[in-house]
């Protein structure tokens, strides 16, 4: 059964195409904003306020390296190029460009809507295993019995480390593709 255009969820698709696909570079980026939340929330015990914001920035940047990497579609410096051009496009391209954006609004708000409502649905189930996961006590005991853990830590470090790896830069993609979408650079295959 073929189903009406608006159920059609096509930004969900292309984010987990983009994820899979950039799986490693992904992974990569993100392990230090994972790293990063999970000693802020006490993965290796009480921290200093210096080391807490330091890892602040590291967890911005690894969050804006990330954006910029998706952006260039896997490659950073790609990213940064077309960042650039954005700053370079004359007032004409820009005034096409919200024109652009408002059409496809207009004419595709269901199905935007659909995609957001599979993401959201989605999301929570992720984040809901993710802290299942993390109120296993068995999981939590084998992270603090193999030193990976400190001793006191409860299973919030665990939770942050797991989301920044899963859900946040998930979340990055599905935008993205939202923002694609919308600019008409995203097929539509009417069938």
């Amino acid at each position: 059964m073929k189903l009406p255009l608006y159920l059609s969820s096509l930004m969900l698709k292309w984010s987990f195409q983009f994820y899979l696909t950039h799986l490693w570079i992904i992974a990569a980026i993100c392990l230090f904003a994972s790293v990063g939340r999970a000693i802020q929330m006490g993965a290796i015990g009480e921290i200093s306020s210096g080391w807490y914001t330091t890892l602040e920035v590291i967890v911005a940047l690894s969050r804006l390296t990330l954006l910029v990497a998706v952006i260039g579609k896997g490659k950073i410096l790609q990213g940064f190029r077309k960042i650039r051009n954005v700053f370079r496009s004359t007032k004409e391209e820009r005034e096409d460009g919200w024109r652009t954006i408002v059409d496809r609004l207009k004419a595709y708000w269901l199905m935007i809507l659909w995609n957001c409502l599979l993401f959201g649905l989605l999301a929570f189930l992720i984040n809901f295993l993710i802290g299942y996961l993390a109120s296993m006590p068995e999981v939590l005991g084998l992270l603090k019995d193999n030193n990976i853990l400190h001793e006191n830590a409860t299973q919030t470090p665990m939770v942050f480390f797991l989301k920044n790896l899963t859900v946040i830069p998930f979340t990055l993609i599905f935008e993205y593709s939202i923002f694609l979408f919308l600019i008409n650079r995203m097929c539509i295959q009417k069938k």
